[in-house]
């Protein structure tokens, strides 16, 4: 026996089975259903038109340009230091033997010199004849080297593989910049954020900008250049750091006092969580160290030195705290590559390692900090844009900025400030 019609109302036999639907349908409703699904395509066809159109409306020549144009420099660059080289080991093999003639030219001519004044005043000694036989002695012995030396060339592939030169997709999906705030010539770039506000040093004072992007206050800053800021909420104010000094700055009262400590340190960088501050060291080979804040006077609790805080060629650019974690920023001098570490805290054992990339300036300082989700974003100072990288350490994508970025740093939950060679921007964290 049929089945009745599935459509409400319709007193019709259902005469097929719809498999996309799996209903019983009449032949009228079957007819209905199949019209509407076709109707459907329709939009399709159109959409995909827009598609196609705006696919040949797509234009990267001038992305293509720029990268060709910069190929070309780096061509250049490269010609250029090959001759430099060339000329400087040219003048050195010339060099090698001249030196080396010349000298024992030189000693001839003196001991040359020395005999003919011996024969000339006839009152010749035994010493003299003793002296003379051993400066002839040690001349042989020199020129017997000379003629027993051969010279010769090792030279390294300049290009060892093609990761020399890598392709970067870059994504721009930053928001608009929300205010820019001039930075004039000798401004520090070190910023840090409390829970109120973000402080920076505006030359010639430290410049506190509440959450509506105004400064709310200035503090003269009369002391050394700043290295580094960071905020202590153990203390309830900002930490700054120079070469060599330590320092408290109070919003609140408007005071700036020293943080004193024993032993001779530099300082390049430095990060907070409740009542430990961790430091780096400007010096190859850098320690990490960390002070208790809890009570003057403060003391180094704990210290990490190579090979445990970097290598002895390295250095680290930044140390910023998150979630009981360290990320460490190193360059390495000799291989000159850059990677981001995250350590833990309490041991500095290596929780994940990402090599960042190759780097020519080796003055360039890489700068990070920490976003949504336990994400970093690095400022990359070779090319104008910031690197994101996940929690786990996967490079997620390259992003896009139209100047280079100096230093990075959250304001709030929804804020990021981007510090570059003139200005301070805030963008939209998305």
């Amino acid at each position: 026996m049929s089945q009745p019609c599935a459509v409400d109302n319709c007193k019709r036999a259902s005469r097929a089975l719809c498999h996309c639907c799996q209903q019983n349908l009449c032949l009228s409703h079957l007819s209905e259903h199949d019209d509407v699904l076709n109707s459907q395509l329709n939009p399709f066809v159109d959409e995909i038109n827009l598609l196609s159109e705006r696919l040949k409306k797509l234009n990267f020549h001038e992305s293509i340009n720029q990268c060709r144009l910069e190929l070309e420099q780096w061509r250049l660059d490269v010609h250029t230091k090959i001759d430099q080289t060339y000329e400087e080991k040219c003048r050195e093999l010339d060099n090698f033997f001249t030196n080396r003639l010349n000298e024992q030219e030189k000693n001839i001519a003196e001991i040359r010199s020395k005999v003919a004044h011996l024969i000339r005043e006839q009152e010749v000694i035994k010493e003299d004849i003793e002296l003379t036989q051993s400066m002839i002695s040690n001349i042989k012995k020199e020129l017997n080297k000379i003629e027993r030396t051969v010279l010769r060339i090792h030279v390294r592939p300049l290009m060892e593989n093609a990761t020399m030169i890598q392709l970067q997709e870059v994504s721009e999906n930053l928001s608009t910049t929300l205010k820019s705030i001039e930075y004039p010539p000798g401004s520090s770039g070190a910023l840090a954020e409390s829970d109120q506000s973000l402080l920076i040093h505006q030359k010639p004072n430290l410049c506190f900008i509440n959450r509506d992007l105004e400064i709310t206050k200035k503090l003269l800053w009369s002391y050394d250049d700043i290295r580094d800021i960071c905020w202590s909420s153990a203390l309830n104010q900002f930490i700054v750091v120079t070469r060599s000094k330590i320092y408290r700055v109070d919003e609140n009262n408007a005071n700036i006092d020293t943080i004193e400590i024993t032993g001779n340190y530099k300082w390049f960088s430095c990060t907070c969580f409740h009542n430990k501050l961790f430091l780096s060291t400007a010096e190859l080979g850098s320690s990490i160290v960390e002070i208790d804040l809890v009570q003057p006077p403060y003391i180094v609790s704990k210290k990490w030195e190579t090979p445990i805080s970097c290598g002895k060629y390295e250095c680290i650019d930044t140390i910023v705290f998150n979630d009981k974690s360290l990320c460490l920023i190193i360059m390495n001098k000799v291989k000159k590559t850059v990677r981001l570490e995250l350590r833990s805290s309490q041991t500095m054992v290596c929780l994940w390692t990402t090599l960042l990339q190759a780097v020519d300036d080796l003055d360039l300082a890489f700068r990070c900090c920490s976003i949504n989700n336990n994400e970093w974003l690095v400022t990359n100072r070779q090319s104008k844009s910031l690197v994101h990288i996940t929690a786990d350490g996967q490079i997620k994508q390259t992003i896009g900025y139209n100047s280079f970025a100096h230093r990075i740093a959250t304001f709030g939950t929804n804020m990021l400030a981007i510090v570059t060679s003139t200005r301070l921007k805030f963008h939209k964290l998305s």
